[in-house]
């Protein structure tokens, strides 16, 4: 029995371990209800056999959109990193695809199981009229540690889609690109709400991909990029905390998680004068409290402001 949020007496929880009869199952993707086509392939998805896999990447197939959007969901779990009949299934589907949501669902798991210069196979996309699907293929993009990769996503530092922008910074970031941190603290003051909130999102993501001891090893050889880059997360911090006063809820939001992940002792204080119980949400409390956890407030005001929720 576990504790549910929301149900104060315990829930008994059943663990999914496998579903065996596979082919059973996906005999309901003969069916002509799209719905029932759609349940059975997030049902294989989550059946944790690898026999459901060729049935998943058939339904990449699917007549309807939000079958094939499922099924790229249940590939990426069903099938091992690299597996050459999953990313031929996913890139042939690509390829003849129309519906932009289901495009920017094949990038996305592509993106998470190729891990090899065949990635290169989504150039095209990053030159998409779509935000959605060029934000997509950044990502997919920038998980390969490639130069090649990397080069091709400078230029969208300079898009005017904040997710698009935010995905190419985090990307190079990790690819050694300190420098990215000048591109994201402008847009913690940009106009638009979407760009304050996902600078504030990625500048929170930076303190996490950063790795300490590499930082440590490349101090000798990178001091001035290292030193600059540690002053402008600090530099950061006044100005996230500034957003926690933003009228845009998202905003607020991403400011809250981002000092949550940075963990500075110093905006404790303003994180609790933030809390406005007349307009924050429930979600707006918990990620209060649990960015006020993450930094080590002192345990007496993280259960109060827990409670509140």
């Amino acid at each position: 029995d576990d504790a549910i949020r929301g149900k104060e007496e315990a829930v008994t929880v059943f663990e999914l371990i496998q579903v065996r009869d596979v082919q059973a199952l996906a005999a309901n993707l003969k069916k002509d209800h799209p719905e029932e086509r759609r349940r059975t392939v997030e049902v294989l998805g989550q059946s944790r056999n690898p026999a459901a896999l060729p049935y998943a990447l058939d339904a990449l197939e699917d007549r309807d959109e939000a079958v094939r959007v499922e099924a790229c969901v249940a590939v990426t779990r069903l099938s091992s990193v690299d597996h050459p009949v999953t990313l031929d299934a996913l890139f042939r589907s690509l390829k003849n695809e129309k519906s932009q949501r289901a495009i920017s669902a094949q990038i996305g798991a592509i993106g998470k199981l190729c891990t090899t210069d065949r990635i290169l196979g989504l150039e095209t996309f990053l030159e998409s009229e779509h935000d959605r699907v060029v934000a997509n293929a950044v990502e997919a993009i920038g998980r390969v540690k490639d130069p090649r990769c990397t080069d091709l996503l400078v230029s969208k530092l300079a898009s005017k889609n904040n997710r698009v922008k935010a995905n190419a910074a985090m990307c190079l970031f990790a690819a050694g690109h300190l420098e990215v941190i000048d591109v994201l603290k402008p847009m913690l003051m940009h106009s638009d709400p979407l760009m304050r909130a996902s600078a504030a999102f990625a500048i929170g993501e930076l303190t996490l991909l950063a790795e300490k001891e590499r930082l440590i090893e490349e101090w000798r050889t990178r001091a001035p990029a290292i030193k600059s880059f540690l002053g402008d997360l600090q530099e950061c911090v006044p100005m996230l905390v500034g957003l926690l006063r933003d009228p845009e809820a998202a905003v607020k939001r991403q400011a809250v998680i981002a000092l949550g992940k940075i963990k500075d002792r110093s905006a404790v204080l303003s994180i609790i004068d933030t809390v406005d119980l007349e307009r924050d949400s429930k979600e707006m409390i918990r990620d209060i409290s649990e960015a006020l956890r993450s930094i080590g407030s002192h345990k007496l005001v993280r259960e109060v402001i827990s409670r509140l929720k």
